[in-house]
Formats: C-alpha cells, sequence, structure tokens
C-alpha cells in the first residue's frame, strides 16, 4: 500500500508538472505576443514601410544572386504583412514558437532538461525583433540552420549523417546564406562528441575540406560576387548594443550549451539542471517568466524611438491630435520628433496657439537638414504639404536612392510626378506598387485617373496640390528656407502653410522685425484671428517700437494683453535673482512665445 501510495503521488507529481510547464509556455507566448502588439507596434509598422515585397518574377530572382537570398526573401514577404502592428506581433509570436519548438526537441536529444535553455533562445530573438534594423529574414536564416542539425542528429547511421551534412550544409548555404557555418560548427561540435577520436578528426578534417570547397565553387561560379562581399552580414549588423550581442549570444548559444551539456554529462554521468521538485518548477518558472519580462522593458524596449515613430504613423494616417498625444509623451529634443509634431500642429489647427505648448530647438525643429539618411524619409512629407512638389519629388528620390523602394516613398513619388504631369514616371512608380498586395488597389487607382482626365481632375488630392504649384522659377535653398517660404507666398499669396510656417520661422528665429514686416500676408490666407503665438510677439515687438503693425481688421485679444502685462510684473519681482527668476516665470508662462523668447533656443 505505502509503494502504490509513492506511485500515485509521483504520478500527481508529474501531472503537476507537465501542467505547470504547459501554463508558463502559454504564458510566456501570451506576454511576448502583447509586448509587440502594445510595446513594439509602430516599430513594426516602420518596418513595413521601409521596404517593399514585390510579387513579381524578377524581383524574387534578385534574391537568388546571393547567399541567403531566399530566407531574406521569405522574411520580406512576412514584414508586408506588418502593416498591420496585430499581425505583426501574431507573426513574431509564432516564429518565438517554432523557436521553442525546435530547441525543445534538440535538447531533448542532447540530454538537457529545464524550461530555462529553452527559452533563452525565445528572449533572444524577441530583443533582436525590438530593434527596426533586425529583419525577420535573419531570424529565418537562423531557424533554417537550427532546424537542419535537428535532422541531422535524428540520423543514427553515422554514414548517412556524413552524406547529409554535406550535402545539406551546401544547400543551406544557398537558401540561408552565412547561418549555415552555424550548422557546420554544431555538426563538428556533435561529432567530436560523440565520435571514437580517429574517426572524428577524419569526419571533420573531410567535412570542413567539403564546405570550403562548395563556398569556393559557389562564389566562383554561381553568384560571381566580388571578393569583398560581406557574407556573415548578420553577425555584422548595424544597431543598438543590444542587437549586437544579443545577435552573437544567439549565434553562440547552442554550441556552448552542446558543449558545457556534453561534459557535464561525461564527468557527472546526469542531465543539466533538472528539477524534481513540483514547487521547485513552479517557482522557476515564475522567476523566468519575471525575469525575462523585467530584461526586456528595462534594458530593450526603444521607448522614445517607438514614440518617435508613433508619431510618424499617426500623421502617414492624417491623425493629426493622436500624433500630438504622442508628441506630449516624448522626452528631449529629438530633431525628427519636434519636426513631426509641428507638421501636426499646423494641420490639427494648433500651430499658431500652442507651438510652445511643446519643446522647440529653434528653426532646427521645422525644416531637416541632409544629417543622415533618414531625413529624406521623413522630411519630403513636409515640403509635399507646403506644396512645394518637385522638393518633395527631390527628398523622397533621395529617400529611395539612400535606402530602397519603400511603399510610403513610391506612393509619394507617384503622387508628385502626377500633380506635375509627368505621366510616364508616375506609371513606372505606379507599376510597382501594383506587384504588391496592400498597395496594388491604390496604385490601380491612380493609373486609371492618368488616362481619365475627369477621374483625375476630380481627385482632391491632386487638386490641392495643383492649385500650389509655383510658377515661377527659383532654386530650391535648404539654407534658406525663409527664401523659399516667402518664394511660395509670392506664387501663392494663399498658401496658409507657407505663412505659418514663415511665421513659425521667425519666431523661433526671434526675428520680430521680419514677423512684423510680413504679418500683413494673414489677409489672404483666410485666418480670421491672428494666432496667440503672434500676438505675443507683435505685443513685445510695438512696445519696443512704439508702432502699431496690427493688420487692418484684426485686432489683439485682452487676454493676451493680460499675460504680456502679467508677464511684465513677474519679471520685475524678480530681476536681482535669475534662477528663481527662470522657475518661476516657467511654472507661469512656460507655454508662451514670451518665455521662448526670454530663454529658448
Amino acid at each position: 500500500m505505502v509503494a502504490i501510495k509513492k506511485i500515485d503521488i509521483k504520478i500527481k507529481d508529474l501531472k503537476n508538472s507537465v501542467l505547470f510547464y504547459r501554463v508558463t509556455i502559454i504564458i510566456v507566448f501570451i506576454l511576448h505576443f502583447l509586448y509587440f502588439a502594445a510595446f513594439n507596434r509602430y516599430h513594426l509598422a516602420y518596418q513595413e514601410q521601409i521596404q517593399l515585397f514585390r510579387l513579381s518574377r524578377d524581383y524574387f530572382v534578385e534574391f537568388l544572386s546571393k547567399p541567403g537570398g531566399i530566407a531574406e526573401y521569405a522574411g520580406l514577404f512576412l514584414i508586408q504583412f506588418y502593416l498591420n502592428s496585430f499581425v505583426g506581433a501574431l507573426i513574431i509570436t509564432l516564429i518565438g514558437f517554432i523557436t521553442f519548438l525546435l530547441f525543445r526537441q534538440i535538447f531533448k536529444k542532447l540530454n538537457i532538461t529545464g524550461i530555462l535553455w529553452q527559452l533563452i533562445p525565445v528572449f533572444m530573438i524577441a530583443v533582436l525583433q525590438s530593434d527596426y534594423v533586425y529583419y525577420t529574414g535573419y531570424t529565418i536564416g537562423f531557424l533554417l540552420a537550427v532546424a537542419f542539425f535537428l535532422f541531422y542528429i535524428s540520423l543514427h547511421n553515422k554514414y548517412i549523417r556524413f552524406i547529409s551534412a554535406s550535402a545539406g550544409v551546401v544547400l543551406l548555404y544557398i537558401i540561408a546564406g552565412e547561418f549555415a557555418i552555424l550548422t557546420a560548427i554544431l555538426i563538428i561540435l556533435y561529432e567530436l562528441l560523440h565520435l571514437k577520436a580517429k574517426e572524428a578528426i577524419i569526419f571533420v578534417f573531410l567535412f570542413i575540406f567539403i564546405c570550403a570547397l562548395a563556398h569556393y565553387l559557389l562564389f566562383r561560379f554561381l553568384w560571381l560576387l566580388p571578393r569583398n562581399y560581406v557574407w556573415i552580414k548578420p553577425v555584422l549588423i548595424f544597431g543598438k548594443a543590444t542587437t549586437k550581442y544579443g545577435l552573437l549570444i544567439l549565434l553562440v548559444y547552442l554550441p556552448l550549451m552542446m558543449a558545457v551539456s556534453g561534459i557535464w554529462v561525461n564527468l557527472l554521468n546526469k542531465p543539466l539542471l533538472k528539477i524534481n521538485s513540483v514547487w521547485g518548477i513552479l517557482t522557476i518558472n515564475l522567476l523566468i517568466i519575471i525575469f525575462f519580462s523585467f530584461l526586456l522593458i528595462k534594458y530593450v524596449y526603444d521607448y522614445r524611438t517607438e514614440l518617435l515613430l508613433g508619431i510618424d504613423n499617426k500623421i502617414q494616417k492624417s491623425e493629426w491630435d493622436k500624433a500630438l498625444l504622442f508628441s506630449s509623451r516624448a522626452p528631449g529634443n529629438n530633431q525628427i520628433v519636434i519636426f513631426l509634431t509641428n507638421i501636426a500642429l499646423y494641420n490639427a489647427g494648433r500651430l499658431g496657439n500652442e507651438m510652445f505648448h511643446y519643446n522647440q530647438i529653434g528653426t532646427a525643429g521645422l525644416f531637416l537638414g541632409w544629417g543622415n539618411e533618414t531625413s529624406p524619409f521623413f522630411g519630403n512629407e513636409l515640403f509635399y504639404q507646403l506644396g512645394y512638389i518637385n522638393e518633395a519629388y527631390r527628398w523622397a528620390f533621395e529617400a529611395m536612392v539612400a535606402s530602397g523602394p519603400s511603399p510610403r516613398i513610391l506612393k509619394k513619388l507617384s503622387l508628385t510626378s502626377i500633380i506635375n504631369g509627368d505621366y510616364e514616371i508616375a506609371e513606372k512608380y505606379l507599376h510597382k506598387l501594383e506587384q504588391t498586395i496592400f498597395y496594388r488597389k491604390w496604385a490601380r487607382y491612380y493609373l486609371k485617373c492618368i488616362n481619365d482626365s475627369e477621374l483625375l481632375n476630380a481627385d482632391s488630392e491632386i487638386r490641392k496640390k495643383r492649385h500650389f504649384l509655383v510658377h515661377s522659377d527659383f532654386f530650391a535653398n535648404v539654407n534658406n528656407y525663409e527664401f523659399v517660404l516667402i518664394r511660395l507666398l509670392e506664387n501663392h499669396p494663399d498658401n496658409r502653410m507657407a505663412f505659418e510656417y514663415l511665421m513659425s520661422y521667425f519666431l523661433l528665429k526671434k526675428d520680430l522685425e521680419s514677423l512684423a514686416a510680413n504679418i500683413y500676408r494673414i489677409k489672404e490666407t483666410g485666418i480670421k484671428e491672428i494666432p496667440v503665438h503672434y500676438e505675443e510677439a507683435l505685443l513685445v515687438y510695438m512696445a519696443i517700437t512704439k508702432a502699431n503693425i496690427v493688420p487692418e481688421g484684426y485686432t489683439i485679444r485682452e487676454t493676451t494683453r493680460k499675460m504680456f502685462d502679467d508677464y511684465i510684473t513677474a519679471f520685475s519681482t524678480y530681476t536681482g535673482n535669475p534662477d528663481k527668476l527662470q522657475q518661476y516665470l516657467y511654472r507661469r508662462f512656460g507655454k508662451t512665445y514670451l518665455f521662448y523668447l526670454q530663454f529658448g533656443y
């Protein structure tokens, strides 16, 4: 009876341990999905925006011209579905689950027990996928390498294993590229641990010779790639430190575990980290979940970049107020964040009244320079909205040259070409978009518009932008946007955005004289009341010059006059204590132009 009870207890403990194991896995992957769906949704959406997957033969053939092209192609195929961030999160979670299943089966065969070891590669891939410069194609290449190794160690005959390894690694190199090197290392390590010394040396020598010969022949006769081709690109990937080290850890993890496990089992003759206590298993599972979650949120999650990409995402969807909600939470003085915020402020009708409710860094927050390759990608949007179509086309084209074609850039190139009447050029871009899944309908609509003048003239977007096409020639000047904005207004005095950006330029430059000289332009724009920040600047200018420059038909609000008087009074009160003065004025007037004029950039 005692023996039966002990057996029953063991069976019950076994069932409980299996239950805890399954519950842990379910919780881990639910959290995995929520992490990407809630915290990295705009990272995923941005990845879709910076690459273009096309369903065409010539596009596929491009990927056959280099090692690992097929894995890269498969990754880009999946990325196009990141257009919906929840679908993207689901795809990444499924990839994580496949990773878990592969490592679970490999560790079973290697006699490595414990859920911790199986989840570490899942965690590392989650770390990598948190960086938008890391593409899913790299993960696919890695998983193909691991899957082939699992197939390899499932073969029991050593001769069949050798033949399979020799042919398989060559094929794997074609499909997954440099990740085949990982498989080769794993195979060599496995045989060194399991074959007799003499057999292992012969196997390793022959296997390395075949791999080297295959590599030479593939590069010499199949791909014809240059000698300096970087065929270990993912290992040399640029990006954050967590991405670089995360990929390195992922690549060395399985070989290291094999080596440690092999030594551990041979010396101690027992599995690595085996826990028999049910409560011990439960405790370990909870600690794993808490530990991994903490590391991801604390050290991997890029909150600032997610906010920036969130602002950009909402602007692309014309959700201006939502974009500004993100902006209000953005810390620091990131130039692109401020640039996008000002675009959202204008379109929400709040630029002249609330510009200084948000961080500003001078005129650099209105326009992006050519500082890096991302500037044209984001910067072309402003020129397009200003109606400066030729410059929008130039910046969009530069973005394509710098980073390759993408849906967003091809749409902009198509629209600007149509607006300018360059239909043949527009057709080239539209035909590329027509080969996609999610932009096909949009492309076919504008292809139809090109051949139907009535339909084209009825399109509100095209009609609006054509209204502001410039008619006089002038050179684009990225060093003097005042000149550009004035030329736009000379062509179209009713270009409200050009006017508001010109006034904002003077405000940020603290050039009150130029602002006063150009305030008359407000009449042509349809603005009924002088925006608050303009009023504040005019009050300062009129207090200095004693001249009344308020345009005819406009008045300055009494609330603005009172605030101006209160500011002067407060300033006079703390003149003897500069630090205390600034702190006090910021609390009361931090969102006014008066405070920016005195303490801003």
